[in-house]
C-alpha cells in the first residue's frame, strides 16, 4: 500500500515539473519580445502638431521642436504660394518701369520733333500749376502757385454754370450739389488738390491763352484755343506712367 502511494506521488511531482517547463517554454518567447519592445524608442508625432523632445547636451536640458509631415507639407505650400505673390509683384513693377520707359521715350521723340525737352517738375500735388507758372514765365508773366490756385477757384466759383455739369458727387454719384461744388473750388485754394482740364480751361479764360497737352499716345489736346489772344499755347507734358502716385504734368523748353 505504502509503495503504491509513494509511486503515485513520485508521478505526480513528475507531471508538476513538467507542466512547469512547458510552461517557461511558453512564455520565453513573450518575454523576448517584451524586452525587444521596449528597447525601441518609438516617436508619436501628432498629423498636425509639433513635439517637444527634451535633448541633453553638454549636462544641460533642451527641448527640441521636430515638425510634423503635415506642418512640413503646410509650411513648403505657404512658402510657394509667398514665392508666387512676390512675382506677381515683381512683374507688376516690371511692367510699370516698361510702360514709364516707353511713355519717356515717346513722349522725348515728339518733343525732340519739335525742338523741344522736358522741364522736369516735382511731384507735390501742384505739378500741374507749377508747370503752368513756368509756361506763363516764358512769356514774362509772372505769378506763383498760391496766387494760380486762388485766381483758378475765385474764376470757377464765378463761373459755376460753365464747370459743374462736369463734377459729379462722391456720394451720389449725380451732379455735384451747390455745397459739394464749393467745397470743390475751395479745396484748389487752400489744399495740394490736384489739377485736371477743367482747371485747366479756367486758366485758358484768366490769362486768355491756349494750353496744349502733349501726352505719349493720341493727339495732343488744345484748351482754350479760341480765347486766347496769342498764337504760342502754354505747352505741357501729360504723364500717366512717370510716378507711383499716378498722373503727372511736366513743362517743356526750347532745347
Amino acid at each position: 500500500m505504502n509503495e503504491t502511494i509513494d509511486a503515485n506521488e513520485t508521478k505526480r511531482e513528475e507531471l508538476l515539473e513538467r507542466h512547469r517547463l512547458e510552461k517557461k517554454q511558453l512564455n520565453e518567447p513573450v518575454d523576448r519580445l517584451t524586452d525587444q519592445l521596449s528597447a525601441v524608442k518609438v516617436d508619436t508625432i501628432a498629423s498636425d502638431l509639433s513635439q517637444d523632445t527634451e535633448v541633453i547636451a553638454n549636462g544641460i536640458k533642451y527641448n527640441e521642436t521636430k515638425i510634423s509631415k503635415a506642418q512640413k507639407r503646410r509650411d513648403a505650400k505657404a512658402l510657394k504660394e509667398k514665392q508666387r505673390q512676390q512675382q506677381i509683384i515683381d512683374d507688376t513693377i516690371d511692367d510699370s518701369e516698361n510702360e514709364r520707359l516707353i511713355e519717356a521715350e515717346k513722349l522725348k521723340n515728339i518733343l525732340v520733333s519739335r525742338g523741344l525737352v522736358m522741364h522736369d517738375i516735382a511731384s507735390d500735388g501742384d505739378c500741374m500749376y507749377r508747370s503752368i507758372v513756368h509756361q506763363l514765365s516764358l512769356q514774362n508773366i509772372t505769378t506763383d502757385v498760391s496766387e494760380l490756385r486762388q485766381k483758378t477757384c475765385d474764376y470757377m466759383m464765378d463761373n459755376k454754370i460753365d464747370f459743374i455739369p462736369f463734377l459729379t458727387s462722391n456720394t451720389t454719384g449725380d451732379m455735384m450739389s451747390d455745397s459739394e461744388y464749393e467745397n470743390y473750388c475751395n479745396d484748389i485754394a487752400t489744399t495740394k488738390s490736384w489739377g485736371g482740364q477743367l482747371e485747366l480751361r479756367a486758366i485758358c479764360h484768366i490769362f486768355r491763352v491756349a494750353i496744349e497737352v502733349i501726352q505719349s499716345v493720341g493727339n495732343s489736346v488744345l484748351i482754350g484755343h479760341n480765347d486766347s489772344n496769342t498764337d504760342r499755347p502754354l505747352i505741357l507734358c501729360y504723364l500717366r506712367y512717370a510716378y507711383s502716385l499716378g498722373e503727372h504734368y511736366n513743362s517743356v523748353r526750347n532745347k
